[in-house]
């Protein structure tokens, strides 16, 4: 399916995709949960800044100054050097573990998990979030009789992480599911492109206004605005 076919809302087209299906694949801060709710993605930001500039012998582009977003902070200190990266990841590893503990599950997702299982699917969550943070909240919410596989960051390579198919591949190697039986739902770009490199079918979550096109344009095969719809339509 094109991307400019993507259809949005489609229950037929759910129930078709993930009927074949023999895995689910969940990104993390989207899907299942916001992660920085309780500590905002800007304010996470702007403490990176500070732990990569620490010794002042750093100047940040304005890019990175301006940026809300944490992992553009830890990109950039990547590409800095190996101990910048360390310390920043290591850094935003605390926030997430800190901000999880204050997150709730997305509306729908866990009837979507549930549901999934009830029907012989296997679940692995993928995400660039920590895998520390994304086995906290697991546990945390009692998910884990459902969550398979965590597929996760695990250290400052982000080279590994979405939109590289590794974190993906990874999880479909563990669950022992040939990518053309699985379907990676997130809700960005990098997750469309991502599950398309690794061979996966992708839904598109536009949980915010303007999200569909961006989707669609990534690749998904199918974009939704409500968890608990895809939930719904897996067992009408």
């Amino acid at each position: 399916m094109s991307s400019d076919q993507a259809p949005i809302n489609d229950s037929v087209a759910i129930r078709r995709i993930l009927g074949s299906a023999e895995a689910l694949l969940l990104d993390f801060d989207g899907p299942i949960c916001a992660v920085f709710t309780g500590i905002p993605a800007c304010r996470v930001a702007s403490k990176l800044r500070t732990v990569l500039t620490a010794g002042g012998d750093i100047r940040l582009p304005s890019e990175i100054i301006l940026t809300e977003d944490p992992f553009d902070v830890l990109s950039y200190a990547a590409s800095v050097g190996k101990d910048q990266a360390g310390r920043v990841e290591a850094a935003l590893e605390k926030f997430e573990l800190e901000s999880v503990t204050r997150a709730e599950l997305i509306d729908g997702s866990l009837a979507l998990m549930a549901n999934c299982s009830a029907l012989g699917l296997a679940i692995a969550i993928v995400s660039n979030n920590s895998a520390s943070a994304v086995e906290r909240f697991v546990n945390a919410k009692n998910i884990d009789r459902y969550v398979d596989v965590v597929s996760a960051r695990n250290g400052s390579d982000v080279s590994v992480l979405k939109p590289n198919p590794y974190l993906v591949s990874s999880a479909l190697h563990s669950l022992q599911v040939q990518a053309s039986k699985s379907v990676l739902i997130g809700d960005s770009a990098t997750d469309m492109v991502a599950g398309k490199l690794a061979g996966s079918s992708v839904f598109g979550f536009a949980n915010k206004p303007g999200k569909f096109t961006t989707l669609r344009d990534a690749g998904a095969d199918l974009v939704f605005t409500d968890m608990s719809h895809v939930a719904r339509s897996v067992l009408v």
